[in-house]
C-alpha cells in the first residue's frame, strides 16, 4: 500500500544501478560480516559489529582511531545424552551427521543498558555459531584492546537442563497446551459469564494428570528398549562406544535434536532498564531453535569501581518461555506505553508491563507482556514464566522473520510500534494503543528484493530505516496506514570527515549487501555495515585487510512527505552552503530540538555526541547565528514558564537567569551545560570555565541584556566568533548554572546527614563522611553571599553540631595533607587545591591539586572518576536521585533514607554524561561528547 519508488542521489552504488548518497565516513574490517542485525549502537557511545570471527568495537567520533575487539573462540561442547548405533541412520540426525566443524564466528550480538558492567559502562551480549552466549566487558582496567569475557550464560541454561533431566524437551507440549495457568485462564475468561468455571477448571486439571501420565508411560518404555549406546555430543561431536556409565543416559534420536535445539541459540534482545523493590533490574532474552525464549534476569551493581574489575554477580536464568513450534529468529524488548512506563508502582498496572515481541522462521510474529515486579521476585530456574500472549501480530505463512524492532517513541507515549522485515523482502509496521488493538497497520510487500536484514524506528518513530541483501537502503515514513518512502538524506557534502576511505581504487561495485542498519542515542547519525566480494579485490593488497566495512551516515536532514510536496517553489532560491537548502536548515532545527527535548528524560542516557557533531557542523556551514537560534529555542521551551517576559535565553540577565534556574530540572541544568562548554564556549579554556579563575563570574552583574544582533568578528575558516559582551555573559550563565547543580547535590547531602543525626544505626555512616560533610558545609559558610537560604540553614547545622567530633586524623576539624608531601591543603576552591606550608611565616604555594567534583576532597594518587566534558575528577560517585530532581523544591521532599540507600551512579553531576577511567589514547574510550 502507498508504494512509491525511493529518489535516487548520485553517489555509492553497484552495477544494476542502485545508489545512495555517500556515507561521510567509511572503515574497512578484517573480518567479513554473515547474519542480519551485525551493528549495534550502544548508550556509551561505542558500535559493536559482527565481523566473522570476532566482534569489532569502534567510537564514532574516531572511526580510524582506536578500536577494541573481542576473539570469539572454540568452546566445549556440552554432553546432551547418547543414541543407539542403530538409529545413526535416522533421518532426524542427518544435520549431525553432515556437521563440519569450522572457524567458529559471531551469529547476533546486542548491547546491554548503561550501568550494568563493573564500571557503569554497558556489557556485550554475544550469540556465537557453536551456540554459545556469552558477555563481555571494556577493558577499563587491564590496558589491552582485547575486551574480556565475564560470563558464558549457556552454562547455566546446561546446568538448568541437567537438573530437570531435559524434561523440557521430553515432555514437549504443543503450543495451544504449553501452559497450564494461559488455558485455565482463557477458559475461566469464556466461561465466568456463565458461572460455570469452576468446573471448566476440574476438567483441564483432570485432562493434564491423564496427559502427563501418558507421556511419562511411554517415555519410559522408549527408555527401556535402550540397548548398545553411542555418544553424540553438541552439533556433531564425536561418536563414542557404549559403556555402563552412559547407559543411563539414553535419548532417542528425536530427543537428542530437541535437546540439541533447546541449547541452540540464535538472537539475543536485552530489556530496557527496570526499577522493582528499590533495586534496578535488567532482562535479557534469547531464541532457540526448539522455539523456545530464555530469559535471563541481571541485578544492577550496587557499587561500581575503576580500580579492578569486580565478578559479574547476582545474575541468574529464570526459565523457557514456549514462543513458537520453529526457531525463534528476532527478538525485541519495549517498555509498555503509558504515562508512567517503565517506573515501579505499588498498585501494579501500564508501569510495571514490559513487552517483548517474538518473530520465527515459519513466519509467525507474537507480541508478550510480563510484569517486571513478577519477574523481578521469581527464584532462580523458576522454569515458568508469567508472560502472556497479547496477540498473534503474524500468522504463520512459512516466511521467515529477518528483522525485528520494537518501540515505544517517548516516554509517557500511550504508542507502541513494531516493525517486521521478512525474507521475501517485505516490510510491515503497527501501532498498537495501550489496550493492544491495533490503530494503524501497513505493509510494503516489494520494499526489497531480496531478504530484510536490518530495521530500525527513529526516534520519535514517524521514521523506519531498512536494508536489505538487494544491496538498498531506504527510509520510510509511517504515515496513515501507508509505508511511504522517502528519499535518504544526503548529508555527505555537509558532514566531510577526515576518516580515510576504504580505498582509492576500490570499485563501488565491490560492496556486497548490508548486514545491518543502527542508529545513534540521539538518531541523528546511522552507521550500516557491508560485505566486499572478494573476487573483486586485489588477494595481495587487499583481501587481506578488507573484508567488510562500516559506513556512517547523517540523517539528521530527514525530508519528509508533507516537507517534499512543498518544495517546489523554494528549490529555485539559492542554497544557504553546497547541498544546503532553507528546507533542509530548519528541518536539521527541528531534528536537533527534538533529540535534546528527548535526552530531557533521567532514565535515558545522556549521549549528546551526534547533537553536538551537527551543530557544529551547521555552525562552519551557516554561520554560529544558526547553531545561536536553534540552542535559544530549545531553552526557551524548557523554561518558557518562568520566563514570563518572553527574553531569549541567552541573552538573559544573571539576574532574570536564576528564576529560571530554580526551576529547571537537574538533566535539563546539565544538559545546558554540556552545550555551553562544547559549542558556545568551546573555544575557551578549561581554567576559565570551572577552574580557580572562574570566580570573577559569581558577580550577578545588571539586570541589563545583551543584543544577539550584534555584529560578530569574523574567525578564520569562515562564520562569526562572539563578541566579548556575548561571551562573558554565556561565561556567566555557565558559572551558575553549575553552581546551582553544586548547591542541590551539597543541600541533598547535608539535608540526608541531618536527619539522621539522632539514628544510632547511621553513626557508622555519618562517621565515614565526617570529613566529607565538614568540608561541604565549611565552603558553604566561607561564600554565604551566593548560597541560597535553604542550604545556609543546613550548613550552620552541620557546622556547629560537628564541634564534638573527632576525626579520624585525631582533630577537632579535618586536615588535608598533600599527596606528595605532608603541607596541609586548605579549601580556598571547590575545584583545585594547593598545599601550603605548616610553618606561620611561609607563604609559599608548592603542589596543585584537584579536588573531588562531589566531595571536595583531595583526589588521591590512585585512579578516579574522569568526565570527558568538562574534564573534571571524582573520588566518590554521586547518589543516584540527585540526577532525578525536576527543580530545587523537589530537595525537600526527598527521603533522606533513599539517598544513602540507592546506589551512586558514575554520572558527572554538571554535565550529566558517564565518568569513566581516564585511559591513553591508543586505547578505546567511549566519546559522550
Amino acid at each position: 500500500m502507498g508504494h512509491v519508488e525511493p529518489l535516487e542521489f548520485t553517489g555509492y552504488g553497484d552495477e544494476d544501478g542502485h545508489t545512495f548518497p555517500s556515507p561521510s565516513s567509511t572503515l574497512a574490517l578484517v573480518g567479513a560480516p554473515t547474519f542480519p542485525n551485525s551493528i549495534r549502537w550502544s548508550e556509551d557511545n561505542l558500535i559493536a559489529v559482527a565481523s566473522g570471527h570476532l566482534v569489532t568495537i569502534l567510537n564514532p567520533a574516531s572511526l580510524s582511531g582506536p578500536r577494541g575487539y573481542a576473539s570469539i573462540l572454540q568452546s566445549q561442547i556440552f554432553d546432551i545424552g547418547t543414541v543407539k548405533r542403530e538409529d545413526l541412520s535416522d533421518s532426524v540426525l542427518l544435520p549431525f551427521r553432515l556437521w563440519r566443524e569450522g572457524r567458529v564466528g559471531v551469529r547476533a550480538l546486542d548491547w546491554s543498558p548503561q550501568g550494568l558492567a563493573s564500571n557503569g559502562s554497558c556489557l556485550l551480549g554475544v550469540c556465537t555459531t557453536d551456540f554459545r552466549i556469552k558477555l563481555y566487558r571494556a577493558p577499563f582496567c587491564d590496558y589491552k584492546a582485547e575486551w574480556v569475557e565475564v560470563a558464558d550464560l549457556s552454562e547455566l541454561i546446561y546446568a538448568y537442563c541437567l537438573e530437570k533431566e531435559f524434561k523440557e524437551t521430553e515432555v514437549w507440549l504443543p503450543e495451544w497446551m504449553c501452559c497450564k495457568n494461559k488455558l485455565t485462564y482463557n477458559f475461566r475468561q469464556k466461561w465466568i459469564q456463565k458461572e460455570n468455571w469452576c468446573l471448566v477448571e476440574k476438567n483441564v486439571q483432570s485432562f493434564y494428570i491423564k496427559f502427563f501420565l501418558q507421556m511419562s508411560k511411554f517415555l519410559r518404555q522408549k527408555q527401556a528398549k535402550a540397548g548398545n549406546l553411542l555418544d553424540t555430543r553438541g552439533g556433531g561431536g564425536a561418536f563414542k562406544n557404549s559403556s555402563e556409565e552412559h547407559s543411563e543416559r539414553v535419548v532417542t534420536p528425536s530427543t537428542y535434536a530437541a535437546r540439541h535445539s533447546l541449547m541452540s541459540p540464535l538472537v539475543l534482545a536485552w530489556s530496557p532498564k527496570w526499577h522493582a523493590n528499590d533495586q534496578g533490574f535488567v532482562f535479557c532474552a534469547v531464541g532457540t531453535r526448539a522455539g523456545s525464549v530464555s530469559v535471563f534476569r541481571f541485578a544492577v551493581p550496587i557499587s561500581y569501581s575503576i580500580e579492578k574489575a569486580l565478578p559479574l554477580s547476582d545474575f541468574c536464568f529464570l526459565g523457557f518461555l514456549r514462543a513458537h513450534k520453529s526457531w525463534v529468529t528476532s527478538v525485541s524488548w519495549a517498555s509498555c506505553p503509558g504515562p508512567h512506563a517503565g517506573t515501579p508502582n505499588s498498585d501494579g498496572g501500564f508501569e510495571n508491563t514490559m513487552l517483548l515481541a517474538t518473530g520465527c522462521a515459519d513466519g509467525s510474529v507474537k507480541l508478550w507482556s510480563g510484569d517486571s515486579q513478577i519477574l523481578a521476585s521469581l527464584p532462580s530456574c523458576s522454569g515458568v514464566l508469567p508472560f502472556t500472549l497479547l496477540r498473534l501480530v503474524v500468522e504463520a505463512d512459512l516466511v521467515l522473520v529477518s528483522s525485528l524492532t520494537l518501540s515505544v517513541p517517548t516516554r509517557g507515549s500511550t504508542k507502541a510500534l513494531m516493525a517486521v522485515g521478512k525474507g521475501s523482502g517485505c516490510i510491515s509496521a503497527w501501532e498498537f494503543d495501550v489496550s493492544w488493538c491495533c490503530t494503524r497497520i501497513a505493509c510494503q510487500l516489494k520494499a526489497h528484493d531480496q531478504v530484510v536484514t536490518g530495521l530500525t524506528w527513529g526516534g520519535d518513530g514517524r521514521c523506519l530505516y531498512s536494508c536489505g541483501q538487494d544491496n538498498h537502503l531506504k527510509s520510510w515514513e509511517f504515515m496513515g496506514s501507508e509505508l511511504w518512502a522517502l528519499p535518504f538524506p544526503d548529508c555527505s557534502a555537509l558532514f566531510v570527515s577526515e576518516t580515510p576511505q576504504v580505498s582509492s581504487d576500490l570499485p563501488a561495485s565491490a560492496l556486497d549487501p548490508f548486514y545491518g542498519v543502527t542508529l545513534s542515542p540521539g538518531c541523528l547519525a546511522m552507521a550500516v555495515v557491508r560485505g566486499i566480494a572478494s573476487e573483486m579485490l586485489d588477494p595481495m593488497y587487499q583481501s587481506r585487510t578488507q573484508k567488510g566495512v562500516v559506513q556512517l551516515f547523517w540523517v539528521g536532514g530527514q525530508r519528509f512527505k508533507g516537507l517534499l510536496a512543498n518544495m517546489g517553489d523554494s528549490m529555485v532560491e539559492i542554497p544557504i552552503a553546497k547541498s544546503l537548502w532553507p528546507e533542509d536548515l530548519a528541518n536539521w532545527g527541528l531534528q536537533i530540538a527534538s533529540t535534546l527535548h528527548h535526552m530531557e528524560d533521567y532514565t535515558e542516557a545522556l549521549v549528546l555526541w551526534d547533537v553536538i557533531a551537527a551543530l557544529s557542523f551547521l555552525k562552519s556551514l551557516a554561520g554560529i547565528q544558526v547553531m545561536v537560534s536553534i540552542i535559544s529555542g530549545w531553552l526557551q521551551s524548557c523554561w518558557k514558564e518562568h520566563n514570563h517576559f518572553m527574553i531569549d535565553p541567552l541573552r538573559m540577565s544573571v539576574g532574570s537567569l536564576q528564576l529560571c534556574l530554580a526551576n529547571a530540572s537537574c538533566r535539563q541544568l546539565q544538559m545546558a551545560c554540556v552545550i555551553y562548554r562544547r559549542m558556545l564556549l568551546g573555544h575557551s579554556k578549561f581554567e576559565e570555565l570551572s577552574g580557580e579563575s572562574s570566580r570573577e563570574n559569581w558577580d550577578t552583574g545588571t539586570d541589563e541584556t545583551i543584543h544577539m544582533g550584534l555584529p560578530g568578528i569574523p574567525r578564520e575558516g569562515g562564520g562569526l566568533a562572539p563578541t566579548s559582551e556575548q561571551e562573558q555573559l554565556w561565561k556567566k550563565h555557565l558559572w551558575h548554572m553549575e553552581h546551582e547543580l553544586r548547591q542541590r547535590l551539597i543541600l541533598l547531602t547535608l539535608s540526608a546527614a541531618a536527619s539522621l543525626e539522632g539514628a544510632e544505626h547511621e553513626q557508622d555512616v555519618l562517621k565515614d563522611k565526617s570529613t566529607e560533610l565538614w568540608l561541604m558545609a565549611d565552603w558553604v559558610l566561607a561564600n554565604g553571599s551566593v548560597i541560597f537560604p535553604e542550604l545556609l540553614e543546613v550548613a550552620a547545622h552541620i557546622r556547629y553540631s560537628s564541634d564534638d567530633i573527632r576525626f579520624p586524623s585525631g582533630e577537632l576539624r579535618p586536615l588535608e595533607s598533600c599527596t606528595f608531601c605532608d603541607a596541609v591543603v586548605p579549601l580556598t576552591s571547590p575545584e583545585v587545591a594547593y598545599c601550603h606550608s605548616v610553618e606561620l611565616n611561609s607563604n609559599d604555594i608548592n603542589h596543585k591539586l584537584l579536588r573531588c567534583s562531589v566531595s571536595l576532597q583531595v583526589c588521591p594518587a590512585v585512579p578516579s572518576w574522569y568526565c570527558s566534558c568538562c574534564a573534571r575528577w571524582a573520588t566518590k560517585l554521586a547518589p543516584a536521585l540527585f540526577f532525578t530532581l525536576l527543580s530545587r523544591k523537589n530537595i525537600k521532599q526527598v527521603s533522606s533514607s533513599l539517598v544513602l540507600q540507592q546506589p551512586a551512579l558514575p554520572t558527572c553531576p554538571f554535565c550529566g554524561v558517564s565518568l569513566h577511567r581516564f585511559l591513553p589514547d591508543f586505547l578505546l574510550s567511549p566519546t559522550a561528547v
